[in-house]
């Protein structure tokens, strides 16, 4: 796992330059922290590697939750797949930290 103190400047950096782009954040605070560890843990700071997070981020961890997200190109169907495969891989990330 990230040290907090890294993570925190990798989600601040994020929110600075969505609030540059005028873009106010997607997801609930605990979500940009687990986004801003995978990004970290990846090294992968790349815009299509964030709106891959978005694509895989529940709906419930949106802040508009009540509305449907939307992401360039993908499907509701591939959204859903995209949201299974990242708990996996989620779950496999922090029994490796555990260890």
């Amino acid at each position: 796992m990230a040290p907090l103190g890294r993570v925190i400047i990798t989600a601040s950096r994020v929110q600075h330059r969505a609030a540059s782009l005028g873009t106010p954040p997607a997801v609930k605070p605990t979500r940009q922290i687990e986004a801003a560890e995978l990004t970290n843990t990846a090294g992968n700071y790349a815009t299509s590697s964030a709106k891959a997070l978005l694509a895989a981020t529940r709906q419930s961890d949106l802040i508009k939750s009540d509305k449907p997200k939307r992401v360039g190109g993908l499907t509701s169907e591939q959204m859903a797949r995209m949201e299974r495969e990242l708990e996996a891989v989620q779950q496999d990330l922090k029994a490796v930290e555990l260890r």
